[in-house]
């Protein structure tokens, strides 16, 4: 028998809703469900995540760092030896054999390119065909399409309306958010500043990228002469103050010009110090912290004495690789292995992005050089973290946010360097050309240059480009995506970006997929220690109910109204806390059972009907209120577990019902059936109702979705 599973798991399309990216991906969760043969019931769930993001690495810099990676270190060695030999002696033995290993760059890999899954993720945004780096992280980090340059908001809320993000509904949560619900240990690092726009998305919510601090809020970054400091808090203040950045144990990067005063070399107009007020909190909540500044600093401080880490290295952005001071500021491996580090202390397990920030920058600027090896600079650090970490429970992914207009072409010979120039001639002008080159950006000239004469390889020199522009663009096609690791599976094929972080959450049994499919018997244990105020509106404000009558009992995830005191440092204390919260959320289910009243349904209605003309739903009525519940659960495959199930209906009050089913038009296999509950829009603000829709023997696929982009540039 076989079962389809096509279903649209929304009623409606606003897609500036976070609803709608969270119905859409448990759709296709819904879907790898129905097709795993093999279910493992001690399958291992991933304890631990590390996010790695390679800002502006589009498929056409993955390819070229790869040959960059071979060639770099050979062009070099011929180059010392060519210095050290005498002209006649140029064509020895050493040299012929570099030269033969450079035309064979082309079979080298990246170290991330050996991990078992690869996939292609689509990067639009909510108003533009080609996102920024705010909106597309918002989506890698929280599965919700936003709008250009915001970030940590969902779609209704525009550039620069401060006053728009007052609503806390807008705030969408974070895989942070849901990692510190855990219990689990989260940090980042980067290159960039540390409140630049990826990886503000993990701890901020901003209608713009660009208030890092409050100086950019008093400038023309904002709209309709509202002085935004004075209602909205700026980036770095909500890191250092707010949750959950506040509990965030590692952070390193740039930036400390958006952590100081104006008088202590600073930018900032309030006079705080965010440094100190860094350091002061942890102090007062007995907390074990160390603030770097230095490579010397971070290599000479006892991990194993510190929970919580801030590191800042440059008052701006870290360099770039190419022009990395060694003894001064630490490598993007370097300070990924020592967060690792301080992140493994936790029993509970961690959540770590690391962000190669600067590949973005080196292409605004036409040059590739610096991109490319600040891509190697990321390929080494995936290359140490993952020879550190436990592979049975730790889920790898690398990814970018969006691509760049980098373009590889030309017929260049086998062994040519990268970064050279075509064996060929343009047609018209009769000028070589670079391999590398970009669409738009400041490599543009009126009249090309001749470039035989011109060293194309060195780290400064900006490429060509067609159009004039003074920074070059992002490009709007599909970046990859490579993942290893528990559960890795659930992220093959073509993706919305807006799909990473529900992946994460069903790999970890963390966040908004827990309660869906993450059964209480894992043998990775759920403890929510935090309060669920971030995740229970960010995405959805409503418990999620899960009814089966063979166990006679609801199975669901409702809020947990007593707050995770931070300063609960001993085990026992955490215990007792766990306790307390299992014994609230039993009370809850308790008392929403006693009262007939489910806050959001997300129900699977399976018919075993072999005739499209039966219609199990013929008997609801649009002012009646239902509950659909699932029972006589069994197996009828050996090659797959399908449950069939008898629809029954229960009539309550003071809700509404709207149902909106489709039964399958084949004859030979089972059906699907799913309905859309709308409820009233009135309801207690506390409890958010969505709708739902699901529907059998439809097929759904993303590119049926129209999205207007705007050329927001």
């Amino acid at each position: 028998m076989l079962l389809l599973i096509e279903c649209v798991a929304r009623c409606d399309s606003d897609q500036s809703d976070a609803k709608y990216w969270h119905n859409l991906a448990t759709e296709r969760i819904l879907r790898y469900e129905s097709k795993r043969t093999k279910i493992n019931g001690n399958e291992e769930m991933a304890k631990n995540v590390i996010i790695f993001i390679g800002d502006g690495m589009g498929i056409s810099t993955v390819t070229a760092s790869r040959i960059l990676k071979i060639q770099l270190p050979i062009s070099k060695q011929i180059h010392d030896q060519k210095r050290h030999q005498k002209q006649h002696d140029l064509n020895n033995k050493n040299v012929n054999n570099l030269l033969k290993k450079l035309q064979q760059s082309e079979d080298g890999s990246l170290s991330f390119e050996s991990f078992e899954m690869v996939s292609l993720v689509k990067t639009y945004i909510l108003d533009s065909q080609v996102g920024d780096s705010g909106a597309c992280a918002t989506a890698i980090m929280s599965g919700v399409k936003a709008n250009f340059e915001t970030v940590g908001v969902n779609g209704k809320v525009k550039l620069n309306d401060c006053l728009a993000t007052m609503d806390p509904t807008v705030r969408v949560s974070s895989v942070i958010d849901w990692a510190q619900q855990q219990g689990k240990s989260t940090g980042f690092v980067t290159t960039t500043r540390v409140t630049h726009a990826t990886p503000a998305a993990l701890y901020a919510h901003s209608a713009s990228r660009y208030w890092e601090s409050d100086d950019r809020m008093m400038s023309n970054h904002s709209d309709n002469n509202v002085k935004n400091s004075e209602f909205c808090k700026d980036i770095a203040r909500q890191l250092i103050e707010d949750e959950p950045g506040k509990n965030l144990n590692v952070i390193m990067g740039g930036g400390r010009r958006n952590l100081l005063p104006k008088n202590n070399g600073g930018r900032r107009q309030d006079d705080r110090n965010l440094i100190n007020v860094w350091l002061n909190d942890k102090k007062q909540r007995g907390l074990e912290a160390k603030f770097v500044s230095n490579i010397e600093m971070l290599r000479e401080f006892d991990s194993d004495k510190v929970d919580y880490l801030l590191g800042i290295f440059a008052d701006n952005h870290m360099a770039h690789e190419a022009d990395r001071n060694d003894t001064i500021e630490p490598s993007l491996a370097l300070m990924s292995l020592k967060a690792i580090e301080i992140l493994k202390h936790n029993p509970q397990g961690f959540l770590l992005v690391i962000e190669s920030g600067r590949i973005d920058h080196a292409h605004h600027l036409n040059n590739a050089y610096r991109a490319l090896t600040d891509t190697l600079a990321l390929d080494d650090a995936v290359e140490q973290v993952y020879q550190k970490v436990n592979k049975s429970n730790t889920l790898l992914l690398v990814t970018a946010d969006h691509s760049h207009v980098f373009a590889f072409g030309g017929f260049p010979a086998r062994g040519n360097p990268i970064l050279g120039i075509d064996d060929q001639t343009s047609d018209s002008d009769k000028l070589p050309y670079t391999t590398l080159m970009y669409t738009n950006g400041p490599g543009y000239r009126k009249f090309r240059e001749n470039l035989s004469e011109i060293n194309t390889t060195d780290r400064d020199f900006i490429q060509q480009s067609a159009i004039p522009k003074r920074w070059e663009t992002h490009g709007g096609e599909d970046v990859p995506l490579y993942v290893t690791g528990p559960r890795s599976e659930i992220f093959a094929g073509i993706m919305d970006q807006t799909f990473i972080p529900y992946g994460i959450s069903y790999a970890t049994c963390m966040g908004p997929m827990e309660p869906l499919f993450c059964k209480k018997d894992s043998n990775f244990p759920i403890h929510n220690q935090k309060s669920n105020h971030h995740y229970n509106d960010k995405h959805q404000s409503q418990s999620i109910s899960i009814v089966d009558n063979n166990n006679d009992k609801q199975q669901s995830d409702g809020d947990i109204n007593d707050e995770y005191d931070d300063d609960d440092v001993h085990e026992n204390q955490r215990n007792q806390r766990n306790q307390r919260h299992q014994n609230q959320h039993r009370q809850q289910q308790q008392q929403t059972e006693s009262l007939g009243h489910y806050h959001y349904h997300h129900e699977f209605v399976f018919s075993s009907t072999s005739s499209s003309t039966d219609k199990p739903m013929d008997n609801f009525s649009n002012n009646q209120s239902h509950i659909v519940v699932l029972d006589n659960v069994h197996s009828v495959d050996d090659d797959m577990k399908i449950v069939k199930t008898k629809l029954k209906a229960k009539q309550q009050q003071q809700q509404q019902y709207r149902p909106n089913l489709m039964t399958s038009s084949s004859s030979s296999s089972s059906s699907v059936l799913f309905y859309c509950l709308k409820l009233d829009d009135d309801d207690d603000d506390d409890h958010h109702h969505h709708q739902l829709g699901l529907r059998g023997n439809h097929h759904h696929d993303d590119d049926d979705e129209k999205h207007h982009g705007l050329a927001a540039f």
